[in-house]
């Protein structure tokens, strides 16, 4: 099954055809089902803070 992030996540890695997307689930309730039988978390990941710039442009230029 093609994970989200491949090159080509709507190619089939078994058989190599195109996977059609056929629906969308919304509604939360479904959602935490599918996750919580997938073993994956419920929450998103923690947003790391942005960066500033470099404070050394010099090594960059």
């Amino acid at each position: 099954m093609a994970r989200v992030g491949e090159e080509f996540p709507l190619l089939c890695s078994s058989w190599g055809g195109d996977i059609r997307l056929i629906s969308c689930i919304t509604d939360p309730g479904p959602v935490r089902k599918i996750l919580t039988q997938l073993g994956e978390p419920l929450e998103p990941p923690p947003l790391s803070p942005a960066r500033g710039p470099p404070t050394d442009w010099g090594e960059l230029v």
